[in-house]
């Protein structure tokens, strides 16, 4: 090996190959020299000839990365139960205050926080906010996690003086139907609930050839007019209720092959349910003035409870039938299409598993779902409906109200009502419904409606075969 001229330090002489250092080591006798003399040769010789290269291996330290956190604080929690959940990892906690996952997650990874399991005994529906986010170099603390109670307390009873119907809602106003030898549409000033619910305007209509409109009663978009429906007639009587104090009955367009039952609502357009026949499209782009457009009669048996319905596009709805069928015919649940452009009611796809499992009200909460009240056996139907020309079997959930029920949803809730009294479900995964309240009632409701007050949401209902209106206070987180 050729000597180096310049003399380094021992560091500096070290010559990196790959994973191993050589290190050159001077072994000279007299190293400030650098130099000796072979006698016998006469020849001068690199001191440096004899140093010998000695390998060291050098050892690599990778720094392990840092991880953080998860967690927040739980407000309002009184019942047992409560799970949540991050990325997988399954948390029980048992009261409020500040609580801290096990999983730690490095920088830049994701997170979500949920709820596995509601609280129980009472039962509570618990929400969460700022869930979910990127780790950013700390430790999450701002999960929040608040329960609370779903209930719905009476505050208030209103008497009629014959048996109360169908109820409807309008900004601060109740419209209540009610017949038994008569028909009778009564507007209550519901704007202070828990003060006076006055009654302000009251329409009656007598007994004509065995029909009176007072089973039912819809309100038109923009509050003027009123659809009255039922008793046995053959069609919709409109009502004036510009003026609430002072009803005027207006036009009675009939023409059905038999009674109505149920009526709704979708734009321009009312659906109604015609008694053991099938369901029939009404016009009411006017709505003093409605225009039968089509009656379509399902063949064979059936005797469908209510009718649903939800705006696919401007030129087409999508009308669905709770069937109960017969002693002998299929019930379920039916679809159909209406098309504004041929003015005219097509059947699409049907589920009609046995006479058993009635359909009853329903509630198109998209395009792809549809909740369905199981009349006979008192469930809540999940159905998938987002091919319509084949609806698969629903899932249900037990120990709701069933019959024909009322339904309507308030954000992340689902109000039913019907033969078992009254239900509240939390369908903030839609397609698993969770039972978080429910009451039983001597009779089963037949009415409901939500209106709000202040700032405070209530319900109205009505009971079968009585001749009142309770408005209960309702609490949902």
């Amino acid at each position: 090996m050729r000597r180096v001229s310049q003399s380094l330090p021992l560091v500096g002489q070290a010559l990196l190959l790959g994973c191993t250092a050589y290190v050159h080591v001077d072994t000279s006798s007299d190293a400030s020299s650098g130099a000796s003399s072979d006698a016998s040769s006469g020849t001068s010789s690199d001191a440096s000839s004899d140093a010998t290269l000695e390998p060291t291996t050098t050892t690599t330290t990778t720094a392990q990365a840092q991880t953080y956190s998860v967690g927040g604080t739980v407000t309002g929690l009184i019942g047992t139960g409560l799970v949540l959940s991050l990325n997988g990892e399954q948390l029980i906690v048992s009261g409020d205050g500040e609580f801290t996952f096990t999983t730690m997650l490095e920088a830049g990874l994701s997170y979500t926080v949920t709820v596995k399991t509601q609280p129980s005994d009472p039962s509570q529906t618990c929400t969460v906010t700022n869930g979910s986010g990127t780790i950013e170099g700390a430790d999450v603390d701002s999960v929040a996690i608040a329960c609370g109670i779903v209930d719905c307390v009476d505050i208030a009873t209103l008497t009629a003086d014959i048996h109360t119907r169908y109820l409807d809602t309008f900004g601060t106003h109740l419209f209540i139907a009610a017949g038994e030898q008569y028909g009778q549409l009564r507007i209550v000033d519901v704007s202070q609930p828990e003060r006076s619910t006055p009654t302000v305007g009251e329409l009656s209509f007598t007994m004509n050839d065995g029909c009176y409109y007072g089973g039912g009663v819809k309100v038109a978009p923009g509050g003027d007019i009123a659809f009255l429906y039922g008793g046995g007639c053959d069609g919709l009587r409109t009502v004036d209720v510009s003026d609430r104090a002072a009803p005027l009955a207006g036009v009675v367009v009939g023409g059905l092959s038999a009674g109505t039952l149920d009526l709704e609502i979708c734009g321009d357009m009312a659906y109604v349910v015609v008694q053991s026949v099938g369901v029939a499209a009404f016009d009411i782009s006017d709505p003093s003035a409605p225009v039968l457009r089509d009656e379509y009669v399902i063949d064979g048996g059936t005797y469908p409870y209510a009718v649903t319905c939800r705006s696919r596009d401007a030129n087409t709805d999508v009308v669905y039938l709770g069937d109960g069928g017969d002693l002998a015919a299929p019930a379920g649940l039916r679809s159909f299409e209406y098309s504004k452009a041929s003015q005219a009611l097509t059947p699409r796809g049907s589920y009609l598993p046995d006479p058993s499992s009635w359909g009853g009200r329903g509630w198109p909460l998209s395009d792809e779902l549809l909740y369905l009240s199981w009349s006979n056996s008192t469930q809540l139907a999940t159905f998938d409906v987002s091919d319509l020309d084949n609806i698969p079997a629903p899932t249900t959930v037990p120990g709701v109200a069933g019959s024909n029920a009322e339904m309507l949803v308030l954000g992340d809730f689902l109000i039913t009502s019907g033969l078992t009294g009254l239900a509240i479900l939390d369908i903030s995964t839609p397609t698993m419904p969770a039972l978080r309240y429910h009451r039983d009632m001597i009779n089963s409701i037949v009415g409901l409606a939500h209106f709000t007050s202040e700032g405070q949401d209530y319900l109205a209902y009505t009971l079968n075969g009585e001749a009142t209106i309770s408005i209960c206070r309702l609490a949902l987180p």
